[in-house]
């Protein structure tokens, strides 16, 4: 695979993104991640989204892989393979309550909730990234 690095960013021949990012030692591989500070050096800062918070949405890409404890690879878009399982080939893939990436959606029942697509699920442990944006606002 080649890869071409760009500032913190790096492309594949696949059409896949990566970013080099600094995130939270209690964020995980699979997680979904928002921009949550400046760069620093060659790297973003990230951590997982909340989507019943708007200040910590959009999700920007899932974390791939942790170089350390406080530092990630973030795949932004094409396709992740093997990070999941139980996914339903064909059906839309939307930021869950748990930060992760998932089928289906529940309304806020208090606040809000904001909806994000993420791509489609390819097979039962594969993912097609796409991130829809911009998020929407559900009334409660």
């Amino acid at each position: 695979m080649r890869t071409r690095a760009v500032g913190g960013l790096a492309t594949d021949s696949a059409a896949q993104a990566f970013l080099q990012a600094y995130c939270f030692s209690t964020d995980s591989v699979g997680d979904v991640v928002y921009i949550m500070g400046p760069m620093v050096g060659d790297f973003y800062q990230v951590t997982q989204v909340d989507h019943t918070d708007p200040s910590k949405m959009p999700g920007v890409g899932i974390i791939r892989s942790k170089d350390a404890a406080t530092q990630c690879v973030v795949q932004t878009r094409g396709i992740v393979v093997g990070l999941y399982t139980g996914l339903t080939p064909g059906r839309r893939l939307l930021v869950q309550d748990d930060g992760r990436p998932g089928h289906g959606f529940t309304r806020a029942t208090t606040g809000v909730k904001l909806l994000q697509g993420l791509g489609v699920a390819l097979s039962s442990t594969d993912i097609f990234l796409s991130i829809e944006t911009p998020t929407i606002t559900l009334p409660t």
